[in-house]
């Protein structure tokens, strides 16, 4: 075989392997878009310990799937919940995780990330939230005006500077205690029952008009004179206040 046979040979197998090669990434896009992934064994998880907690789930039916429990396991990644647009509740508390995206998680109800290392989470796309739990991670940011059927926020430990409740109207139980609050105003939360905002920098309170019982608990805090004497008000009426 001459040269200019054994270049027309291998320029022949590069274009067929870089053909099969394109119309395979091509197919495998084209399956991901289409949304065919079946069952859990069809997905390549980016982390195995996710993986290994998904294959124990009682269902495998990617489209069936309304809960997962994986806490405690070592997971870094769960990026494959974006295959489970049932998903209602996830409990992924106590793993590793830096980041997550629930964008595609609209039903989702139920959310326990307590006890990872994330900075920031958007939940903007899950409207129908109810119960939120994030305690001990590293967030120093967090909307919650699209959530307004929130009725449990647990957020102690983290490092927020503010935070708006203002939409969430729902609200029985705020946990908010050990960050960097300075001001807190949660007098669009009337259906509020218990607050814990200890180990705070809170100097002005601004509550509800409470028209029930209500547990208030915001000692550690540099309160103002006038929170302070707002305070004594509904400890001797309405509540008991610890400050």
């Amino acid at each position: 075989m001459n040269n200019k046979s054994i270049l027309h040979f291998t320029i022949t197998i590069t274009t067929i392997f870089s053909t099969l090669l394109l119309t395979s990434i091509l197919s495998f896009a084209s399956t991901i878009q289409k949304g065919k992934f079946e069952y859990v064994s069809d997905l390549r998880f980016k982390d195995e310990y996710f993986y290994r907690c998904l294959a124990k789930n009682d269902n495998q039916v990617l489209m069936k799937i309304e809960a997962v429990d994986c806490p405690d396991m070592k997971i870094m990644y769960a990026d494959e919940i974006l295959y489970l647009p049932n998903l209602k509740k996830l409990n992924l508390a106590d793993n590793q995780i830096m980041q997550l995206d629930t964008s595609k998680n609209k039903l989702l109800e139920e959310l326990n990330l307590a006890g990872n290392q994330l900075s920031k989470l958007n939940l903007n796309d899950n409207q129908k939230l109810r119960l939120l739990t994030l305690s001990n991670n590293k967030i120093r940011d967090l909307n919650t005006t699209k959530n307004t059927l929130l009725e449990e926020i647990t957020i102690e430990n983290n490092v927020l500077k503010k935070i708006n409740l203002a939409n969430n109207v729902k609200l029985i139980h705020i946990d908010i205690s050990s960050n960097k609050l300075r001001n807190l105003d949660i007098s669009k939360n009337i259906n509020l029952s218990t607050l814990n905002a200890i180990n705070n920098l809170i100097t002005n309170l601004t509550l509800p008009e409470l028209n029930k019982f209500i547990v208030l608990e915001v000692n550690n805090n540099p309160l103002s004179k006038e929170t302070v004497e707002t305070l004594k008000g509904i400890q001797l009426s309405q509540g008991t206040v610890r400050f």
